[in-house]
């Protein structure tokens, strides 16, 4: 496993990491927003997962609807995590840790080593959004991305890929505890 700095503050080393595991040539972050806005790729996994689609969970939505909303919601995604970002290094108290929150709900302490979730918060422009990333919190607004899915049921445990995110989150969370990952300077060994 590798980890890359995407958006990081220079002096307090604070800001968004991601994961390359072996094998692979690109990192998370950037693996997921090419997938995202592929429309090619985006068409076929939405007719390969019909079934997921045509349920309660999207009621309303057709394969197109659907399609549409991972485009936007790609594009809104990155530009709140750039923003976030952003406002995390001018210290204005917007963090990225408004984007990412704790992936159990019920969670309200933070904590590091934390899985957490980075999605769209804004029900008026989208209601329900479905573009999740997933991320190991380290500080207050310091996050290495494990991964992400277009979240398709209720429960991650209901789909294989979100099912494989939670696995790669779990991966990632034992590494950093196994080689004492705790602090962003820490990061820097496996950079």
């Amino acid at each position: 496993m590798k980890i890359i700095d995407i958006f990081v503050g220079e002096e307090s080393g604070e800001g968004l990491y991601s994961m390359i595991y072996e094998g692979q040539s690109e990192n998370e972050f950037d693996r997921l927003f090419n997938l995202w806005t592929n429309i090619e790729y985006v068409t076929f996994y939405c007719l390969e997962n019909r079934e997921y689609i045509e349920t309660e969970y999207f009621f309303g939505y057709t394969i197109d609807d659907v399609i549409n909303k991972i485009g936007l919601e790609a594009y809104e995604l990155e530009r709140l995590i750039k923003l976030k970002t952003e406002q995390t290094f001018a210290a204005s108290g917007n963090t990225l840790q408004q984007l990412f929150r704790p992936l159990n709900d019920k969670e309200g302490k933070l904590y590091t080593h934390q899985q957490s979730k980075g999605k769209i918060d804004n029900k008026r422009r989208f209601p329900k959004p479905i573009l999740r990333m997933y991320a190991i919190r380290l500080n207050k607004n310091t996050f290495v991305i494990t991964g992400g899915a277009i979240k398709l049921t209720h429960k991650m445990e209901e789909h294989p890929d979100t099912t494989g995110e939670f696995v790669k989150m779990k991966k990632v969370k034992n590494f950093f505890s196994n080689n004492q990952i705790e602090f962003e300077e820490d990061l820097k060994l496996f950079l």
